[in-house]
């Protein structure tokens, strides 16, 4: 059996894709979480073969908890989820460690077969999305802006464009207020923007946070 882990903060999602993937004889839904700080936790604790995340969820942001499942060595494949077909963004989580990235509106069959391909040790892309990221490794990555930022730095503009303050960003990420302000201070250079509210209306815009 292949033992999936979901994680969504919206219900109906979580209950959509569970229902269809429990249709699939040799799959079974034995977790589920609806925010980042029970994914972590859930990830860390038990063993899993492949985890279906969404990039959005309140809590701990995807991109600190692929960097938590690396940093312990777990084997599960992870499969980023998103409203968003961003091929800077796929190309960004694949880099930290995803093994998958699709789109919420994507047919369940190309679910299914994401879920088959990365327990095979390979990759999943759409080909629309494979094609659009050659395009991406020959264009200058300072055309978006949010391309030239760390991922550090990328996960804390989603934290303060969710409303979080610098402590909270800084517990989650596991560093002192005053880095998470040093980063908050590059960011804003990098974008050429003045306050939290210019990085929050830019973050909902380009669906780094919902």
């Amino acid at each position: 059996m292949i033992r999936l882990f979901i994680a969504d903060d919206h219900t109906m999602f979580r209950e959509g894709i569970r229902l269809i993937l429990q249709q699939v004889t040799d799959f079974i839904v034995a977790g589920e979480a609806a925010n980042g700080d029970e994914a972590l936790h859930h990830l860390m604790r038990d063993q899993w073969d492949v985890a279906l995340l969404d990039v959005t969820m309140p809590g701990h942001h995807v991109m600190d908890i692929l960097r938590h499942i690396r940093a312990a060595d777990l084997k599960v494949r992870v499969i980023i989820l998103t409203m968003h077909n961003d091929e800077s963004l796929a190309l960004r989580y694949l880099k930290v460690g995803a093994n998958g990235f699709l789109t919420k509106d994507c047919d369940p069959a190309l679910l299914i077969e994401a879920i088959r391909r990365v327990m095979t040790g390979r990759r999943f892309l759409t080909q629309d999305l494979s094609d659009r990221l050659l395009d991406v490794w020959h264009t200058d990555p300072n055309e978006s802006p949010h391309q030239a930022l760390s991922n550090r730095e990328l996960m804390v503009l989603c934290g303060l464009a969710s409303g979080k303050n610098l402590s909270e960003i800084a517990r989650e990420l596991g560093l002192s207020p005053r880095t998470i302000s040093t980063y908050r201070s590059r960011l804003l250079l990098k974008m050429n923007m003045d306050n939290n509210a210019e990085l929050t209306r830019y973050a909902l815009a380009n669906g780094l946070v919902m």
